[in-house]
């Protein structure tokens, strides 16, 4: 997970509004089963989200997806990276203790005062400017779409390059799973 130190607001990625009007945001069908299962148990735990989005003004689902890509839904781990609740973090971002998941995701989501931007409920394109900070911008300097929000989707599917862990990327990963975006779009839908 990349961040920036400054704490100052970055240019928007061109990329991610460019992904939304170009009608390449479908879920591709071999990752539907997957999408659909994580909505189902996003839509379980809504109520709890929906706590977290009212003390910090980001929306549920934006919330739930991010829960997803951390830490499989776990109540138990930090939102931040999806390590135990309880310890001290010792990956991106270290040092964080809390023992509560919802004090802990409000921090996650709020730390860097205003860095990741203000997403709202109605766009989609602040959604994804949204997860796309609080996962790192490394992508952009590549002109690739963010695996962390838009794998399941067409756009994605098409292309190459991943990184594997922090600051360790690979031209010729990518990502299996689904993320950010295709889990809004359901839960929008």
């Amino acid at each position: 997970q990349e961040y920036h130190r400054s704490h100052q607001a970055v240019s928007s990625n061109p990329l991610n509004q460019e992904i939304l009007q170009s009608g390449e945001v479908e879920v591709v069908p071999h990752k539907r089963d997957q999408v659909d299962r994580a909505v189902e148990v996003a839509l379980r735990w809504q109520e709890r989200y929906e706590q977290v989005a009212n003390a910090t003004g980001i929306p549920w689902e934006l919330i739930a997806a991010i829960h997803y890509r951390e830490s499989s839904f776990d109540f138990g781990t930090y939102l931040h990276n999806g390590q135990r609740l309880g310890r001290r973090t010792t990956i991106v971002p270290r040092g964080i203790l809390f023992h509560e998941w919802q004090p802990a995701a409000e921090h996650a989501l709020t730390q860097h005062n205003g860095y990741y931007g203000m997403p709202w409920a109605d766009d989609l394109a602040w959604q994804a400017e949204f997860a796309e900070r609080y996962n790192g911008t490394g992508y952009r300097s590549r002109w690739l779409a963010s695996p962390y929000v838009w794998a399941g989707t067409s756009r994605y599917e098409s292309q190459w390059g991943m990184f594997v862990s922090d600051g360790n990327f690979s031209q010729s990963a990518r990502d299996p799973r689904v993320w950010v975006m295709p889990i809004i779009m359901v839960l929008r839908a």
